[in-house]
């Protein structure tokens, strides 16, 4: 059976009074594709759920209950394979879960390391929304107290709807794949971190319980939330990201502290923006890998 971390990846535009997050996350990596080998052991476009009221009538599976699961070429553990739970990003405006040139290095690090990737599609609530006047408003002085506003805190609470069924629905199907389901971390950047710290500190669920979290360049608009020392978190962020202000990294990670969290970590990237995915492709996934393995460590104690 096969093991399941959790990696959230989502982009999220703070900085601009009508955001259109994810714009940044468009960066090629301009080296050799590893998409064909990682497709090789693939279940795509499973659904998780059925399709959300609000999208009854809308034909857009980029907002369907849909996931994808990557299996490692390794030899199954015992147990199963742990499993990377990817959110991706897109400031809840775009975005879906297909293997793109912006993840596929990041996806086959984790693979190499023995961990399965699950990736999903879920609500994008502000998709085709235009911000009225007193939205921006709102989302301006959101921004200057260092806030998501309102608009945007209800949309990281509707995706985190969706990304906890399809927590479920891989716990309770993880059998079928080889999956692990005692270890289940998440992750994700910018929109897609948002949601994955959410689900697992505000919406916390029992079943599967969330073993670790790896943020990238996102952070909560209420670190006063987080009462879970139990769960490590590797924060990723740039100290030039001006989407979302580093101050959201650092933040998270004094609550953290403060709560008595000794695992969590931060990695601050010097004279780095926002959506460093090529960037933690190509020189950290031994660090994200070590961390989850360290995590995985404790918990088999």
């Amino acid at each position: 059976m096969k093991k399941i971390l959790i990696l959230a990846l989502v982009g999220f535009n703070l900085m601009s009074a009508n955001p259109v997050f994810g714009a940044a996350d468009e960066v090629p990596f301009g080296q050799e594709s590893c998409m064909s080998s990682i497709k090789d052991r693939s279940f795509l476009n499973i659904h998780y759920g059925k399709k959300r009221a609000e999208l009854k009538d809308v034909d857009d599976p980029t907002q369907d209950r849909l996931l994808d699961i990557y299996l490692p070429q390794s030899k199954r553990p015992a147990k199963g394979y742990p499993v990377l739970v990817f959110i991706h990003g897109g400031g809840f405006t775009g975005g879906s879960k297909e293997l793109n040139r912006n993840i596929e290095m990041i996806f086959d690090g984790v693979l190499r390391k023995g961990y399965a990737v699950v990736t999903i599609n879920y609500y994008l609530m502000l998709k085709g929304k235009k911000m009225s006047p007193t939205d921006l408003e709102e989302q301006e002085q959101a921004r200057q107290a260092g806030r998501f506003g309102a608009k945007y805190d209800l949309a990281i609470d509707e995706a985190s709807k969706d990304a906890v069924m399809a927590l479920r629905w891989v716990y309770k199907h993880a059998k079928e794949y080889g999956l692990d389901r005692s270890f289940i971390a998440i992750s994700g950047g910018s929109a897609g971190a948002m949601t994955a710290l959410h689900t697992t500190f505000v919406k916390s669920p029992k079943k599967p319980r969330i073993r670790a979290v790896v943020n990238c360049w996102g952070g909560m608009s209420d670190v006063s939330k987080i009462k879970d020392a139990t769960i490590p978190t590797f924060t990723i962020h740039g100290d030039k990201d001006d989407l979302v202000n580093l101050q959201f990294g650092r933040r998270l990670q004094k609550r953290l502290e403060e709560i008595g969290s000794s695992s969590s970590k931060i990695h601050i990237l010097e004279g780095r923006g926002h959506a460093q995915y090529q960037y933690v492709g190509e020189h950290m996934m031994d660090e994200i890998t070590d961390f989850l393995d360290t995590v995985r460590a404790s918990t088999s104690r």
